[in-house]
Formats: C-alpha cells, sequence, structure tokens
C-alpha cells in the first residue's frame, strides 16, 4: 500500500534544442546530434566530433528578476535550469518561477516539493583560471604561490566558487520554482540521473514530499571535462576529417567488436514526479508511474560476469520492487557507451537477468543520439522511456527487433566507469484515462440520501470541499493515525474498523459501523454493498490493511459539495520499516584517528588549528588550517598497495571505514580476502555505500604550467589545440581521474565488498549528515541491511582554500590561527578549513542483534529541506533549518515542548553546524530558538569546528560521532574560544569548558545540524539504544501453559509515552468474580500439562484474555512462591491479550526513561513431537509511532508427558 509515484512532466535539453518533443522525434527518425566540435577548437583533442546542445540561452528560461544569477551559472547549471523549466511546462504546474505576477495560484506548497539533481564535477572555465595563473606567472614558466595569494586569486570573481559546486543546480532550480522539501545532489558519473529519480521516488513514497524536481545534467565540452574523458578511455578517435555528417549515428556500435569508444555530450533531464492520488486531484495526466529502483555496485575484478554482479543487483531489485518478472519488460534502455569494457559488464547483468529471453527484448539506446554525456544520460533515458510508454512508440534504432504489441513495461538502466549501477522500472502509461487508485474499487461510486449508491467518476479537488465535511475528514484520519499509533500493523481489517469505530465514539464523531447500501443501476436495484463505516451521514469509510499498512478510503457525499462530484482519498498511514542502529564508528580528523584519543582531545578543548604546511600559503589572505595526517594504510587494509595513487579524501575514507568495519564486527579489515563482506555474516547485496565525499585535490602545479604554456595573450585566451597538446602531455591521468567525487565511494565498495545501494552526495557541508540520513532510509524500507556511510573531504589545496577566500567565508586571523575559529563569539569572522572523514556503519536492527553487534546508539530521526532563497544567503529566520530540525524530532517520535519530570527537554545536546561565520551563527541560533521555544536555553549546543576546523563534506558525520560519544560517555564537548559572546546568540554554547552530565542521567538523544552553501538543511537525531532485558522466570506459566517466557538482550528504542490501548483496557479490576477464575484457569492448565496424549493430539483447554489476567493478578505471586521463586523486580503488572491464535504479552516498563509498555507476540504451534510451541512474532515497546512489529526470534517449548517446565528449542 505504499503511495504510488508517477511521472507527470518531462523535460530535456539536448542536441536537439530544449524540449522533450525534439528529442523524441528525432530518436522516432533515427537521428543523431552528432556533429563537428565548435565548443572548443578541436584540434589537438582525440576525438573532435560531439553532441552540443546549440541555441539555448539560459537567460530565457530563468524570470526576469532572476537573469543577473546566469552570470553565475556553469554550463551544467544551465541545462540543469532549462529542462526544468520544461518539465513544469511539460507538467502543467504553476510554481514561482512560472508565475512571476503572481496571478495565479501554485500548484503545491513549497514545503511539499523536493529537489534531486545529479549532477558531475563542474570544470572550471580555462580561460578565468588561466588568466589568473598567467598573473600569478614567476617569469620561468611555473606558477608562484605568493604572487598567487597577493593578486592572481584576486583576478578570479568573488563569486567563483559558486559556479562549480555540484549542488548548485539543484540549488538555483529550488530558488527558481521555489522548492523547499527535500533536496539533494547526487555525483555518481552516469548513474546520477537514475539514482536521483530513484531518490525522489523514496522520498515521494515515505511521505517527506508530494512532488519533486529529478533528473540530472552535465556538459563535459570543456578544456577539462573532454581531456578527462580522454584519460578515462571513454571516447573514440574521430578526426574531423574522417567524419561522416550522414550517419553520425553509426559510430556508436555497443556490445560488437567494431566498439571503440563514445563521443562527447552535454544534456539535462529532468521529470516531475508526484504523488499518484495528489496529481489525480490537480487533474494531471500522468505519462507513466515509476514502479521500481534498484541499485548496485560493481565488484573490483577483471571477469565482466563478475563486475555485472553490481548492474544485475539493481535491475533485481528494481524488478522485485515492481513486483515483475524479467519477462514482464517490453524494451530496456541501457547505457550502450560503445566502451568495450562496460559495455561486457552491462551485457553480462542483463544476460544474467534475462537469460536468454534477452533476445525477445529491444535494447533501445538513446546515447548514439546525444553522445555520451555522463551524468545527464540517465535522466534524459528515462524522460524518453516515459514517452515510449505514453505515445506507445519507439525509437527507430534499436538492438533487436522492436516489441510487437503494447508497450508494458520500460527498464531503464546505466552502469558507470566508477562502478555505481542504477535501473529503474516504468510501467504502462495511464494514457487516455486517470490512473485508478491502488485498493479502491475500479468506478468510485458515491452513496445518495437513500443508502443507494450510483456510478460516477471522481470530478473534484481537496480545497473544493465543503470545510465542515473537511473537518470531519481530519478526524477520521486523526482518530485512524491514533489506533495505528496504538496497535500497530498486522491485524485483520475488521480489527482496524472496530478501533476505529471506538476511537470515534471517544471523539464525539457520528457514524455507523458496517453499513449497508443498495446499489441501484438505470432505476434497478442491483444488489448491496457493505461498507466499514458510513460517517456523519455524509460520506463512507473503507479500511484497508496489510500486514505493514493501514489505509482509508474516504467518499464523500454529493449534497455536500459544490456541484455534485465525488472525491476519494486514500489516507496511507506507513510505518517507519526497520529500526535503524550504529555498530561502528570511524573518523580521520585533525585531531587524530583514535576514536576515544580524538574525544579526550575534544573534551580537553585541544585545538588542531595551525598555518598551512601542505603548500606554500604565506600570502594567502588565509594561510591556516586544521590537517588532518594522510594516512597509511599499509597493516590497515589487506589491499593497501591498490590505493597507492588514492586521492587524500579517498585515503580518509577507507581509513575510517576499515576503523567502523572493525568495531561493527564485521571482519578485520587487515587480514581478510578480496570480499570482505563474505566473512561479515551479511550478503555482498545487502550491503551498500551511502558517502557525501568531495571531489579529489586538483594538480595545482601542472594545471598551472598547462595554462602558462598555453596561453595566447593576444586573445587573452588558450590556444585550444596547444592547450589539449600539454594537457595529455603534462597532466596525470590517474589523478585526474580521480577528480570525480565518486571514486571514494568505488574504492570503499570495491575494498569492503558492497555490491549493494552506492551513492555519493555533494551537498557541500551537509553532504555527509545527508548521507547518513538517506542510508537509514535505504535500510528502514528494506533496501539494504547494512550501510557504510559518512563523508570524506580535503579542500586544503590552493584552489579550494582560493574559492573561500574570495566568498571572504574564513577567518583572516593569520596572527593567532589556534584562536580564529570562534562559532558565536562576537569577534567571529569565518570558518577555518579543515579535512578529514566520517564512517559509520548504519545497520537494520534485525540484523544486528542477529550478528550479536552491539548498537552504539539508533538513528532515529532525519530532516531535510532547502532554503529555497538565495545563492549566497541563508534565509534570514532560518526556516530551512527550522524544517530540517523538526522533522527529525517528528520522525524520532518527539515534540520540541518534550520534557521527562524533571523539566529537562527531550534532546539532552545538540551539535551545531556552528561554523564561526557572522550570518551562520546567529540565523542558526534563532532557528533553535524558534523550534524548542522556552527549553532552547537549557539544551547545550555546542560547536566542535572551534577545535578542528571546518571539514566540509565531511563535517555532519565526524559530529554526529560527537553525539554518539557524548550519548556513550554522559559528557559533551566544548565551544572553545568563546569568550565575548554575541549578544544575538544567547543559547548555552558550553563555553571553553566540557560538561558532564551523568548526574543528570546522561546523555539519552541528541541532534547533529549540518547546513550547506546552496541551501541544503539536514538534521540527525540519534539516541540511546538501550538494552532491555526481561528477566521474567521461565517457570512462570499462564494461558494453558503457552508461553514461557524467556527473553533477554532486545535492544529497545523508539519510545513513546502512551500506553498501547490493549494494554490499558485489560483492567483486571473489572474481571467479574477474578479469584475464581483465577484457580479454575490454573486447575485447567495443571490438568493439561500433565494429562497423558498422544503426541498428535491436540491442546483442547479453551480460555479468555480475562482468565489469563485474572490468574496473573491473582494467582501469579503464590504460584511462584509454591515453587521457592520471587517475582523478578521488573515483572511488572503483566497483561495478556488472545485473539486470532496469537498471544500478545505486555509489562509495564520498569525503567522511568522508558515510561511505556513492553510487549511480545506469541504464536502457538505444535510441534512434530508433540511439544507446544510457542514462538514470538514480534516486540514492540509502549505506543510505537506508525509501528511495525520488530521481528524476533525467541522461542520457548512446553513438552507433555508430566514436565513441568519449558525447555528451549
Amino acid at each position: 500500500m505504499s503511495r504510488r509515484v508517477v511521472i507527470t512532466g518531462a523535460g530535456a535539453v539536448t542536441g536537439f534544442g530544449p524540449g522533450i518533443e525534439p528529442l523524441f522525434n528525432a530518436l522516432l527518425e533515427g537521428r543523431s546530434s552528432i556533429g563537428p566540435m565548435t565548443c572548443v577548437s578541436p584540434g589537438g583533442f582525440p576525438c573532435q566530433v560531439a553532441a552540443e546542445v546549440r541555441d539555448f540561452k539560459a537567460r530565457d528560461y530563468v524570470p526576469k528578476h532572476y537573469r543577473k544569477a546566469v552570470k553565475v551559472m556553469a554550463r551544467d547549471i544551465e541545462l540543469a535550469v532549462g529542462a526544468a523549466l520544461e518539465a513544469v511546462r511539460n507538467a502543467g504546474l504553476v510554481t514561482k518561477g512560472t508565475n512571476e505576477d503572481e496571478s495565479a495560484e501554485v500548484t503545491y506548497a513549497p514545503q511539499r516539493v523536493g529537489c534531486h539533481i545529479g549532477a558531475g564535477l563542474i570544470a572550471a572555465d580555462v580561460n578565468e583560471l588561466a588568466y589568473a595563473m598567467v598573473t600569478s606567472s614567476d617569469g620561468a614558466g611555473q606558477i608562484s604561490y605568493d604572487a598567487w595569494g597577493e593578486t592572481g586569486m584576486g583576478n578570479l570573481t568573488p563569486l567563483w566558487l559558486l559556479k562549480y559546486l555540484p549542488n548548485m543546480l539543484a540549488c538555483h532550480v529550488t530558488i527558481i520554482h521555489d522548492a523547499r522539501g527535500p533536496s539533494n545532489t547526487i555525483t555518481c558519473s552516469e548513474a546520477s540521473g537514475i539514482l536521483s529519480l530513484g531518490e525522489s521516488l523514496r522520498v515521494i513514497q515515505r511521505g517527506d514530499a508530494e512532488m519533486c524536481y529529478s533528473g540530472s545534467a552535465e556538459s563535459k565540452l570543456n578544456h577539462t571535462g573532454l581531456v578527462r574523458m580522454q584519460f578515462a578511455e571513454l571516447l573514440a578517435p574521430i578526426a574531423l576529417d574522417d567524419f561522416e555528417e550522414s550517419d553520425p549515428a553509426s559510430y556508436y556500435a555497443p556490445y560488437t567488436d567494431n566498439a571503440r569508444g563514445g563521443v562527447p555530450g552535454e544534456a539535462g533531464g529532468i521529470l516531475i514526479l508526484e504523488e499518484l492520488q495528489s496529481a489525480t486531484e490537480r487533474g494531471a495526466t500522468p505519462m507513466a508511474e515509476v514502479v521500481g529502483f534498484g541499485a548496485g555496485h560493481a565488484p573490483a575484478s577483471d571477469d565482466p560476469s563478475e563486475r555485472a554482479r553490481g548492474l544485475a543487483t539493481a535491475i533485481r531489485t528494481a524488478l522485485k520492487d515492481a513486483s515483475l518478472e524479467p519477462g514482464a519488460i517490453s524494451a530496456v534502455l541501457p547505457h550502450a557507451s560503445s566502451v568495450k569494457k562496460q559495455d561486457e559488464e552491462e551485457m553480462a547483468a542483463l544476460r544474467a537477468v534475462f537469460g536468454n529471453d534477452l533476445d525477445a527484448v529491444p535494447l533501445v539506446p538513446v546515447v548514439q543520439a546525444i553522445g555520451e554525456t555522463m551524468a545527464g544520460g540517465g535522466s534524459v533515458a528515462c524522460a524518453v522511456g516515459a514517452m515510449m510508454l505514453r505515445e506507445q512508440k519507439t525509437p527507430k534504432r534499436t538492438i533487436g527487433d522492436a516489441p510487437g504489441g503494447a508497450l508494458e513495461h520500460v527498464l531503464v538502466c546505466t552502469n558507470s566507469i566508477a562502478g555505481q549501477n542504477a535501473a529503474l522500472n516504468h510501467p504502462k502509461t495511464f494514457r487516455g484515462k486517470r490512473p485508478n487508485v491502488i485498493g479502491t474499487l475500479p468506478h468510485a461510486s458515491r452513496p445518495t440520501g437513500d443508502n443507494t449508491m450510483t456510478d460516477r467518476r471522481p470530478t473534484l479537488r481537496n480545497d473544493e470541499l465543503d470545510p465542515a465535511l473537511t473537518e470531519v475528514s481530519r478526524s477520521v484520519i486523526g482518530c485512524a493515525i491514533e489506533i495505528h499509533k496504538a496497535i500497530g500493523p498486522g491485524f485483520d481489517e475488521g480489527v482496524y474498523e472496530k478501533a476505529l469505530s471506538a476511537e470515534l465514539d471517544a471523539e464525539g464523531v457520528d457514524h455507523k459501523l458496517g453499513h449497508d447500501f443498495t446499489i441501484e443501476y438505470r432505476g434497478k436495484e442491483i444488489g448491496t454493498h457493505r461498507v466499514s463505516l458510513f460517517v456523519d451521514d455524509r460520506f463512507v469509510v473503507q479500511v484497508l490493511a496489510d500486514d505493514r499498512e493501514l489505509g482509508l478510503i474516504i467518499n464523500f457525499h454529493r449534497r455536500r459539495l459544490k456541484d455534485g462530484g465525488l472525491v476519494r482519498t486514500l489516507v496511507t498511514l506507513e510505518p517507519n520499516g526497520q529500526r535503524v542502529v550504529i555498530t561502528g564508528m570511524g573518523w580521520v580528523t585533525p585531531l587524530g584517528t583514535d576514536l576515544d584519543g580524538v574525544w579526550r582531545r575534544l573534551l580537553a578543548g585541544e585545538c588542531a588549528i595551525a598555518p598551512v604546511s601542505r603548500y606554500r600559503a604565506d600570502k594567502f589572505a588565509t594561510n591556516f588550517a586544521a590537517q588532518a595526517e594522510i594516512p597509511s594504510l599499509d597493516g590497515v587494509l589487506y589491499n593497501a598497495e591498490s590505493h597507492a595513487t588514492a586521492q587524500p579524501h579517498a585515503l580518509f575514507a577507507l581509513r575510517a571505514t576499515a576503523s567502523a568495519w572493525k568495531q561493527a564486527g564485521l571482519g578485520d579489515p587487515a587480514s581478510a580476502g578480496t570480499l570482505l563482506s563474505k566473512d561479515s555474516g551479511v550478503a555482498p547485496e545487502r550491503i551498500g555505500v551511502y558517502l557525501g565525499a568531495g571531489e579529489g585535490v586538483p594538480d595545482f602545479e601542472r594545471l598551472a604550467q598547462v595554462n602558462l604554456e598555453s596561453w595566447a595573450e593576444d586573445r587573452r585566451a588558450v590556444d585550444d589545440a596547444k592547450w589539449a597538446e600539454r594537457a595529455l602531455a603534462l597532466l596525470t591521468p590517474h589523478k585526474e581521474f580521480e577528480q570525480e567525487p565518486n571514486i571514494a565511494v568505488s574504492r570503499v565498495a570495491r575494498t569492503f565488498g558492497a555490491i549493494g545501494p552506492a551513492l555519493n552526495c555533494m551537498t557541500a557541508c551537509a553532504a555527509s549528515t545527508q548521507s547518513v540520513g538517506e542510508a537509514a532510509a535505504l535500510i528502514r524500507r528494506g533496501d539494504a541491511d547494512v550501510m557504510i556511510a559518512g563523508g570524506a573531504h580535503s579542500m586544503i589545496h590552493p584552489l579550494g582554500m582560493t574559492g573561500f577566500i574570495r566568498l571572504t567565508a574564513m577567518s583572516t586571523r593569520t596572527d593567532d590561527p589556534a584562536h580564529a575559529a570562534r562559532p558565536f563569539d562576537s569577534t567571529r569572522d569565518g570558518f577555518v578549513m579543515g579535512e578529514g572523514a566520517g564512517i559509520v556503519i548504519l545497520e537494520s536492527l534485525e540484523s544486528a542483534r542477529r550478528r550479536g553487534a552491539t548498537p552504539l546508539a539508533e538513528v532515529a530521526g532525519f530532516g531535510s529541506s532547502a532554503d529555497a532563497y538565495r545563492i549566497t544567503d541563508i534565509q534570514p529566520e532560518g526556516e530551512g533549518a527550522q524544517a530540517a530540525i523538526r522533522q527529525a524530532l517528528t520522525q524520532a517520535g518527539l515534540t520540541p515542548e518534550q520534557t521527562d519530570e524533571s523539566g529537562r527537554p527531550a534532546v539532552h545536546y545538540i551539535s551545531a553546524h556552528g561554523t564561526g561565520t557572522k550570518e551562520n551563527d546567529s540565523i542558526e541560533t534563532r532557528a533553535v530558538k524558534a523550534v524548542f521555544g522556552d527549553l532552547a536555553p537549557k539544551i547545550p549546543f555546542s560547536s566542535v569546528k572551534s577545535m578542528m576546523g571546518h571539514l566540509i563534506q565531511a563535517a555532519g558525520t565526524v559530529e554526529l560521532m560527537t553525539c554518539i560519544k557524548a550519548i556513550e560517555t554522559g559528557w559533551v564537548p566544548p565551544t572553545i574560544n568563546l569568550n565575548a559572546p554575541d549578544p544575538v546568540c544567547e543559547l548555552d554554547y558550553v563555553p571553553n569548558e566540557a560538561r558532564d552530565y551523568t548526574a543528570q542521567g546522561g546523555v539519552h538523544a541528541a541532534l547533529s545540524n549540518g547546513f550547506g552553501f546552496g541551501g541544503q538543511n539536514n538534521t540527525l537525531l540519534v539516541r540511546k539504544s538501550l538494552l532491555v532485558r526481561l528477566a521474567i522466570a521461565s517457570a512462570v506459566l499462564f494461558a494453558l501453559g503457552i508461553v514461557g517466557l524467556v527473553a533477554a538482550g532486545w535492544y529497545a528504542s523508539k519510545l513513546m509515552r502512551e500506553e498501547p490501548a490493549w494494554w490499558a483496557g485489560a483492567d483486571v479490576s473489572q474481571i467479574e468474580d477474578a479469584p475464581r477464575r483465577a484457580r479454575l484457569l490454573e486447575q485447567g492448565v495443571t490438568t493439561a500439562l500433565h494429562e497423558p496424549r498422544e503426541s498428535d493430539e491436540p491442546w483442547s483447554v479453551r480460555m479468555t484474555d480475562d482468565d489469563v489476567n485474572a490468574w496473573l493478578e491473582h494467582r501469579l505471586g503464590s504460584w511462584l512462591e509454591n515453587r521457592s521463586m520471587d517475582l523478578p523486580s521488573d515483572f511488572n503488572a503483566p497483561r495478556v491479550r488472545v485473539e486470532g491464535g496469537r498471544v500478545t504479552v505486555g509489562f509495564k516498563s520498569p525503567d522511568p526513561r522508558i515510561p511505556g509498555v513492553l510487549a511480545v507476540e506469541f504464536t502457538p504451534e505444535l510441534t512434530e513431537n508433540g511439544a507446544l510451541r510457542a514462538a514470538s512474532r514480534s516486540f514492540s515497546m509502549g505506543n510505537m509511532r506508525r509501528a511495525r512489529p520488530w521481528k524476533t526470534s525467541w522461542a520457548c517449548c512446553w513438552n507433555p508427558g508430566g514436565r513441568s517446565r519449558p525447555t528451549s528449542c
């Protein structure tokens, strides 16, 4: 009953121009946009043709008031902005960007609109950079660091860095169209687009957005991009003199011996994804539905069939997600890069999934028409797939025969040069009709005043309802949420109908349970229809239930609507899914790598900030940073030698992952074989990686040499041909290739044998917070059991420091580096750069328990939002930050005003983003105060950036780990250098000295904030994973001896204060004649246990809830006393419910920190030898919000024939 997601609009900017229709028409005709290269002079480049986007101006695709911002848009950003507007128009949406005069109402509330746009590593404009370098020459053909610091960098525009941050694609789109929901930027080269669409799918499915802009864009048609593609061996050597313009697509020969590489291109593809019901209510006609998504990573191997496991995993996962067999696929849109290594891997994956049936499935490559657009290609292919389904047409150039019948489902898949793979499944179009909501009847039926139902179609939107009617329906939904929280999923629909009726009674809502309507057709009665509830004599409520979710269908009475129509709303209450815990941590920081050692240094207030030693920075405005020691992997990883050429950030990630992996008990990274996950106890396909890793460190000196040697002073630009020749000769291929941000993910995945979902995001300073939150969501949904999550980054290099110096974002206290980082101090003047990595092992609670791992904490909540404000400024009130914090609290089942009995807030510590810039610190303070109100000053709120600098993309996870250490130790770290408090920063920042909270009960819940340039906001909430030991005597008998509870070692969290309704309703004092019932039950149990019988003879004594609860209340104590047993102190107020063959046992928690009820559900069954086995089905605690049963594996057995004690079985 998961929320269904449809594509309602598609936009593209390709070599055929803006728009999806020109592209699709060209594909139907078999045309290609490949032609002579004009973006640069092609001489010197081995591949001299390209698929360029011509006659496209970004100014035409932004509102008038936003046109100045085009100056800071790199080509990749322009493509995304253009594709987004095309998609908005195609979908018939009204947004801020299309409604500049505010003459119409926007389609969706901004907070319910997300944005996930994949990107590549955006290359800086060579001529702008080269000019700055020429002005920094030492006169001998080399760059002078001193001159660069004094004059060279000043020739770059102040906003130079903001042109080239990958998250700026999403940033500009969210600002233009006012999308303030979850936002992310996936950077996994060719797989970026499909992975972004998959993440949008999940975000909508879990209810965090109603609509998302989703897709990708990239242009490699620039000097640096072309050289890097050449170094990666992706391009075919095609000289202009040899080019055949009559059939440019013929240069592509995928999956054949003639494959010799691709042709560079540029493209942007954005799709509008919407929740089906929302799309239907606004009158949209979906192009297609997104029904399946999968991701995987290729293992390290020279064998194509082995490497194919990653893509095969992605495809199988997408098919399983869609509940489809391979034979249901009508067409496949593959990558088909014409690069032999990639083609072999892709074909092996398709063969592994489809077998010989693949020969009957047409393959529809798009790349031969638009070129190799890297990150841009996957989303364009998805848009083409949606068009195929809508138009029921197949492009002319296919591999294999076009399908003979209707197109039912298309599969879009891609591999990537770094190993990330993704697959997305579209089903048949909804062409020509409104789609049916899952679970509803084929035709909407409307009750009439005389209890008859007639055939009608839905015609109205929710905003057209009578307000009074809407208020009643909200009451129904609220009551449904309450019963779902109280009793959880998994019961028959009749149970929920009765519970909902009881809750409506309690709320005073008039209704009838199990109401019959007479159905008429053409004036004749043709039957009756029974509905779950008829509410307020105005509308019907039908209850739907499965083993995970509870849903309502609400049919409104026509007489109370404006024009006699019918509205049908499907309300789905989804469970949180798997609980996610952290079982391992590792970090590389400027203060060291040892977990406890670094923690001690943080508590002591030690500072790692010092003058930069990695390059000559004396003349830089900021010449200091918090540098981490670049680690050696010898003795740490079994394959250390294979990482000899790795970039610093990848080494940081590998070192931190090794520590986390070992702590999690997944194996010894130093001594394991080539596939660590084989020994981890978790299948490789169930282990994934989600990093927020940054780009590599540029080869500054060699790049400068190339620019200097190719500079043409008369043109004040480089000579393109000479630049290409010098770059191919001087630059180091592996250093250029490893600039790509997904390389760190690749090295980690291949080293640790993870072939499950693999993603990398670049949302600037929020990236690794986001990676942990989204990785946890993958586990909750069941897409993985274990995720390696976190971030790694190093920007302590000349260009990295230059970008932030030009932004004036960094401190310039060159005379006192150790005291330069001053978060929340009135004298703060900017942040200090740091570097490193933070990695956590996320795991489903079930997986952790199965392996016997000890959870360090639970990831209980995650919030994500976008400011959609300005590219350089934070929304002044911190509205985006507030939204992220509130969402994290809500997901964790907490409220901002919640306190314990002493008045202590439920959140015990906040790790601040706390950069030390004037704007960030004041606005973050404002946001925290807005969320927590009067409780905000009571929550310790500190910034460790004051000691180890700002680790940029790695900051979020390192700071999350400080939260976990605070939970572990009860201490919170200080904000050092806070000596002159800023009057606008008036919270408790734990100034200068760490604080011990053990006397107050320690730290149980902590928030970690991560906010990034570009307006992305992410917050995580972690809390202590309490080891709950139910020390119930194994000899305790009840319910005919069915349950002898032996349970220990359960990890529990997700605590709520309310008691489950069934437990609270088991009032023993109301049981009539309770003592007599207790004695009779005890006699019956004793007789049943000792009475001789055949092994296959069923137990036949019957009992009720009241019988068992009466016995527990009146006889349990004496029963134990007669057997020389003491009642365990934590055996408190037991209650039992028996229903449908299941027995649920609840115990009032004795721990004041756990004010709810612990409950275990058993299903008694007879074993082959005649023993009665009580196998536990689930464990729950308190009133779990949107609860899902927690599967357990405990069981007890009772054997007949005189035994009076249970045995384990």
